[in-house]
């Protein structure tokens, strides 16, 4: 598969997921305390970069959990997978093992890079 078709594949599996989330009421509903917990108290203002907007609705979409902790992605693949062609399963399965956020530099060991989470779900390698 050739990078322009992997983005692709990610384009779709995003729009459909936003897509999801836009049409369903609890995701919604859950979208003002998310950018409390992305952005801090003030959850960005009324003026938010597009960059952050962006980084937030990453997040949003594929790493936080909603409802019974699950991400909007998960809900739509597990209400979705039977339907989808094998590249796009595919995609979704890769995104919901992927990690989203905000992460602090702890270190370099070697050719590692140390990061820690900043929503609190841990620190991580990058190899």
């Amino acid at each position: 598969m050739s990078f322009e078709e992997i983005l692709e594949n990610c384009r779709i599996v995003l729009m459909e997921v936003g897509e999801y989330a836009r049409n369903s009421k609890p995701i919604g509903d859950s979208i003002v305390a998310a950018k409390k917990s992305f952005f801090g108290p003030g959850g960005g203002g009324d003026e938010i970069s597009s960059d952050k907007a962006e980084r937030f609705l990453e997040w949003f979409l594929l790493d936080r959990g909603n409802h019974q902790g699950r991400s909007p992605l998960t809900l739509w693949f597990l209400e979705n997978q039977a339907g989808l062609k094998a590249e796009i399963r595919r995609m979704a399965e890769v995104l919901q093992d992927s990690l989203v956020g905000v992460f602090r530099v702890q270190g370099f060991q070697g050719d590692d890079l140390e990061v820690e989470d900043s929503l609190g779900r841990g620190q991580f390698v990058i190899s």
